[in-house]
């Protein structure tokens, strides 16, 4: 939105986003399909200080949305975050003063862009384990001087690099992807940071970067993970994949794979509506990324595909879908990626992703063919991947290991190489 001068600008986010929490009850999103939510019009708060309609936010799914950013509210809340800390915000707000905070207390704001559907799904999911710990949290999608000043966080997490660090704050800046696979993600942006979460194997080379420049990179390996859950042995029938086209390998190669698992009875795609032409038979619509919706869906099947991109092979990057798999008790399906195979080896099928399409088909239904006709193995095949992200993955050891990096960095002050 266009900001407003000063408190008013927060405050009037903040009267915005309890409607929204109002209006959730009564408008869930996970019964609208993909083209029904872009086609239905937005709720709007008539009383817009600036004259005009504001669009309140669905829960996760705007990411997708194509309405204008400007009609969405900067601030989001975490559902677990305590009311206490959100009336303070909403007293605070009314004027310039920055909000006070405890000493020794860890206030979280964290930063994503809008459109980056993974980061919102990781950033929600961040905020919700925070405020479980007892943490002051929100999210905001809105990079200003003075919104962050009027919050006065402890600590900022950037999910985007976009956003430069913010000044007098100590911050951090997730890489879930190599930078040398990005076009947004480059090394001048990151090395703005002092401190980097990264997913990849090591940071070496940005460090080395960064000495040149005289200045050090410190780092923590993070996943950006989903929480803990409890084993579910039930059936493992259908092969659930969360369509993702937008790259070479995933988006071209693989487009004879689609069309050959879309005459099988067992695949089920959710994703954008590119996917009805891709997979017709195959297509189930699109589900929301927000956690709960998203790991039921899954569960249901019973079986996931996890397919990664080339940038994700060649930097030894995972993406969340595996730990999404793992997380809702499925037989994974996956391709031969180094982390995979290191971390969960025998507890995984895999398929080769360098083979031909009908090859790599060949070897996804021969394994669909096993775990249904050997039921019980194939549960305890998941129940062992599951064992594996729960005590070593899950989001809550994660946040865990970032909770006393954060403290560390907050030791230490600001951002200053």
């Amino acid at each position: 939105m266009d900001m407003l001068p000063t408190a008013g600008t927060l405050a009037y986010a903040m009267q915005i986003t309890r409607l929204n929490d109002t209006l959730f009850s009564q408008r869930p999103f996970p019964s609208l399909g993909e083209e029904e939510f872009l086609a239905a019009p937005p709720a709007v708060a008539q009383d817009s200080p600036s004259g005009r309609e504001i669009g309140i936010r669905y829960p996760m799914a705007h990411e997708y949305s194509r309405r204008s950013p400007a009609k969405r509210c900067p601030i989001e809340r975490s559902d677990s975050s305590s009311q206490e800390f959100w009336e303070k915000l909403c007293s605070a707000c009314q004027t310039d003063e920055p909000l006070a905070r405890a000493e020794g207390s860890l206030r979280i704001v964290v930063l994503t862009a809008r459109s980056w559907m993974g980061e919102a799904s990781a950033a929600k999911r961040l905020l919700e384990e925070f405020g479980r710990r007892g943490h002051e949290c929100c999210i905001c999608r809105e990079d200003t001087k003075q919104m962050l000043k009027q919050i006065n966080p402890s600590f900022v997490l950037c999910l985007c690099p976009y956003f430069a660090p913010p000044e007098g704050v100590p911050s951090a800046l997730m890489l879930a992807q190599p930078h040398k696979s990005s076009r947004v993600c480059t090394p001048e942006k990151i090395l703005r940071y002092r401190n980097i979460l990264y997913c990849m194997p090591d940071i070496a080379e940005l460090q080395q970067s960064a000495a040149k420049k005289g200045k050090s990179l410190l780092g923590m390996q993070f996943f950006p993970s989903v929480g803990k859950t409890s084993f579910d042995a039930s059936p493992k029938r259908h092969l659930f994949y969360g369509g993702v086209c937008h790259d070479s390998r995933r988006g071209q190669r693989y487009g004879q794979l689609y069309r050959l698992l879309d005459e099988t009875d067992y695949f089920d795609v959710y994703g954008s509506g590119v996917w009805k032409s891709r997979t017709p038979k195959s297509y189930r619509g699109f589900v929301a990324w927000d956690g709960g919706a998203l790991l039921n869906t899954i569960r249901s099947a019973g079986v996931s595909l996890v397919l990664h991109g080339d940038n994700h092979l060649a930097g030894g990057t995972t993406t969340s879908r595996f730990f999404e798999a793992a997380a809702a008790s499925n037989v994974i399906i996956s391709d031969k990626h180094p982390f995979i195979i290191k971390h969960f080896g025998d507890s995984v099928l895999y398929v080769d992703q360098e083979a031909t399409p009908e090859e790599m088909f060949r070897q996804i239904d021969d394994h669909m063919k096993w775990i249904r006709t050997n039921p019980e193995k194939a549960i305890e095949l998941a129940r062992e991947s599951h064992r594996i992200f729960v005590e070593n993955f899950s989001l809550e050891n994660e946040v865990g290991r970032l909770e006393d990096f954060i403290r560390d960095r907050m030791v230490e002050g600001v951002n200053s190489a």
